[in-house]
C-alpha cells in the first residue's frame, strides 16, 4: 500500500514537472545536447585515432573561430527572437527575416572577416588557401543560422523539433567523417567539410520544423517597421554577444599560437567533459529567457526554477566529471590522459560558476537591461582572456586554472550587476492579456 502510494505520489510529482513549461523545455533542450554531445564524442574519438594530432588540434582551434564567426554572422538574432517572437503579432514575419538576415547579411560579415584576418591567422590552422577560408565560413554561416531557428523553436516551445533535426544533422556529420577518413582525406578540412554536411542537414530540417511552429500572420508589416522594433535590443545584444563569446572561441586560438598544435589538441579532447557540464546551464537560460518573456510568471518565480534545475543535475555531474573525466581520456590515448586530466578537472570545477553566469545572463535580457548585459560579458571576457593569457606559457593546466579563478570573480560582478540594475525592484510592466471564456 505504500508502495503504490509512493509510486503514485511520484508520477504526480513528475506530470506536475512536465507540464511546466520551464522544466518540460529544459529538460528537452538537455536531453537533445546529451545525445548531440554523445555523438560529437565518437565525433572526437574518430577524429583522435584516425586523424594525425596536428589535424585534431588544428580543427579544435578552427572550431573556436567559427563559434566566433558565427556569433559576428547571427547579428544578435537568437536572443531577440527567443524575447520577442511569442508576443509579435507579426511572427512568421519576424522568423523569416531573422533567417534570411543571417544568411545574407551575417553571411557577407562573416566571409569579409574570414578574407581580411584569415591570411594573418597561424600557419598550423590549414586555411592559407582561399578555398579552405571559403568552407570555414560557409560552416560558420550555416552555424549562425542554425542559432536563429533553435532560438525561434525555444520560442515556440517546440523543443521536441530541435532534438529531431540536431540528431539527424549530426548522425550525418558522424557518416561524413567516417567516409571522408576511409577515403583517405585526414587533414583539417575533411573534418571541417563533414561538419559542414551535418550543419546543412540540420537547418533544412529546422526551417521546415519552425515554419510549422508559426501560425500564418494576420497581416504583412512593412520590413522596416518590423526590424526597426527590435533594433535597439538586437543591436545591444549582438556587440555584448560577440564580447561574450571571446573566451570560448578565442582561448583555443590562444592555446594553439602559444602551446602549439600538440598541447592545442590535448586542451581540445579535455574541454570536452566540461563543455558538456555546461549545456544544462545554456540550455535552461535559454528557457528562462523566453518564459520569462512570456509573462506567465514572475521573474523571481521562473528563476528560482531555474536555479533548481541547473544545480540540481549540474553539482552531481561535476563531481562525476572530476572523477571519471581523467580515466574518460584514456580513450583517446594514454597521452590525452597525461596531459590533460588535471586540466579536466579544473575545467569542471569552474562549471558551478560559469552555470550562474549564464543565468545572469537570462534575467538581463529577460528585463532588457543590455548595459548590465554588456558590462557583465565585457568584464568576463577580459577577465578569462588576460588570466589565460598570463598562464598559459606555464601549460593548459596553469591555463585551467586561471580559467576558473576568472569565471568565479564574474560571478560576483554579475550578482552586483543584478542588483545595480534593479532586475527585481522594477519589473518590465506588460499589457494585461485578455480573459479567457469560462
Amino acid at each position: 500500500m505504500n508502495l503504490s502510494t509512493n509510486l503514485t505520489t511520484i508520477r504526480a510529482a513528475t506530470r506536475r514537472l512536465w507540464q511546466d513549461a520551464m522544466y518540460r523545455g529544459s529538460t528537452l533542450l538537455l536531453l537533445n545536447v546529451t545525445v548531440l554531445a554523445g555523438i560529437g564524442f565518437v565525433f572526437w574519438l574518430i577524429a583522435a585515432r584516425m586523424y594525425p594530432t596536428q589535424a585534431v588540434g588544428s580543427f579544435s582551434a578552427i572550431t573556436g573561430g567559427v563559434g566566433l564567426l558565427a556569433a559576428l554572422a547571427a547579428l544578435g538574432i537568437p536572443n531577440t527572437l527567443m524575447r520577442h517572437l511569442s508576443t509579435d503579432p507579426a511572427a512568421r514575419q519576424l522568423a523569416l527575416a531573422a533567417v534570411v538576415a543571417a544568411a545574407t547579411a551575417g553571411g557577407t560579415l562573416c566571409l569579409i572577416v574570414m578574407v581580411l584576418f584569415g591570411p594573418h591567422l597561424p600557419g598550423s590552422l590549414d586555411i592559407g588557401s582561399a578555398d579552405n577560408r571559403v568552407f570555414v565560413g560557409i560552416l560558420a554561416v550555416l552555424a549562425a543560422v542554425g542559432a536563429v531557428i533553435d532560438a525561434g523553436l525555444i520560442a515556440q516551445r517546440a523543443t521536441h523539433a530541435i532534438i529531431t533535426k540536431s540528431l539527424v544533422g549530426s548522425v550525418a556529420r558522424l557518416g561524413a567523417v567516417l567516409i571522408l577518413a576511409a577515403s583517405g582525406v585526414v587533414t583539417v578540412l575533411g573534418l571541417v567539410l563533414a561538419s559542414g554536411i551535418g550543419a546543412g542537414v540540420a537547418v533544412v530540417l529546422g526551417l521546415i520544423a519552425l515554419r510549422r511552429s508559426l501560425k500564418p500572420d494576420d497581416a504583412p508589416i512593412p520590413l522596416r517597421r518590423l526590424l526597426g522594433r527590435h533594433l535597439t535590443f538586437s543591436v545591444g545584444n549582438y556587440l555584448a554577444t560577440v564580447i561574450g563569446i571571446l573566451p570560448a572561441t578565442i582561448v583555443p586560438i590562444m592555446v594553439l599560437a602559444i602551446q602549439g598544435p600538440t598541447e592545442a589538441a590535448y586542451f581540445a579532447v579535455a574541454s570536452t567533459v566540461p563543455a558538456f557540464l555546461l549545456v544544462i546551464p545554456a540550455t535552461t537560460s535559454q528557457v528562462l529567457m523566453a518564459e520569462a518573456s512570456r509573462g506567465d510568471e514572475t521573474l523571481r518565480a521562473v528563476t528560482r526554477k531555474a536555479l533548481r534545475h541547473v544545480y540540481v543535475l549540474l553539482t552531481p555531474a561535476i563531481a562525476l566529471g572530476v572523477l571519471v573525466g581523467p580515466q574518460l581520456l584514456r580513450v583517446f590515448g594514454q597521452n590525452y590522459a597525461d596531459a590533460g586530466a588535471a586540466c579536466l578537472q579544473l575545467l569542471c570545477l569552474s562549471a558551478f560558476a560559469s552555470g550562474c553566469t549564464y543565468l545572469i545572463d537570462a534575467i538581463l535580457l529577460a528585463r532588457d537591461r543590455m548595459m548590465g548585459y554588456f558590462i557583465i560579458n565585457a568584464a568576463n571576457a577580459a577577465l578569462v582572456l588576460v588570466f589565460v593569457g598570463l598562464a598559459l606559457p606555464r601549460g593548459i593546466t596553469a591555463a585551467a586554472g586561471a580559467w576558473f579563478v576568472a569565471q568565479t570573480l564574474s560571478v560576483v560582478l554579475g550578482v552586483l550587476v543584478l542588483r545595480m540594475t534593479g532586475v527585481w525592484r522594477t519589473p518590465r510592466s506588460r499589457p494585461a492579456l485578455p480573459a479567457r471564456p469560462g
